[in-house]
């Protein structure tokens, strides 16, 4: 229950155990934000759906709602610092349009994705991609890097 309202709440997890390396407070923030979301622009009765998957290289984690959704043009600025929907459903809610910019800010911090898109049977649906390892595709940029920084050298030579 949220707000004495009830959800229909299914979780499933598919591929290797989902398993980041991030800071606890970040990720929190960030599915507690989406969550949240999904949870104050939703019908009583809806269905909010999180689901997990873990390719080995990234953990994508969509949660996907019931509610008003988004317009085109709304979800080209989801993300936008001090953005809010403008519709009858958010403004019964107080905010100042930073939740969904402070998620982005937390998934770029990681090298991860986030994305929305609407969901299949209405409502909304948010995307988060994160890399396993940050650790290993840092050094495999560094690696990148140093290998074009040897070759202009070597061809001056």
């Amino acid at each position: 229950k949220y707000n004495n309202i009830s959800f229909d709440f299914d979780i499933s997890c598919l591929g290797f155990e989902p398993i980041i390396i991030a800071e606890e407070r970040n990720v929190r923030k960030l599915f507690d934000n989406l969550i949240d979301n999904a949870l104050k622009y939703s019908p009583s009765g809806g269905r909010i759906s999180v689901k997990i998957l873990n390719d080995s290289e990234n953990v994508t984690v969509s949660i996907s709602d019931q509610g008003v959704g988004l317009t085109s043009e709304q979800l080209l600025h989801v993300f936008e610092p001090f953005y809010r929907a403008d519709n009858s459903v958010t403004r019964e809610f107080r905010g100042v349009g930073l939740g969904l910019a402070v998620c982005k800010r937390i998934v770029e911090l990681y090298k991860g994705s986030i994305w929305c898109e609407r969901a299949v049977n209405a409502g909304t649906m948010f995307n988060v991609a994160l890399p396993v390892n940050v650790n290993l595709i840092a050094s495999q940029k560094e690696l990148k890097i140093e290998t074009v920084v040897q070759d202009s050298t070597e061809s001056k030579v």
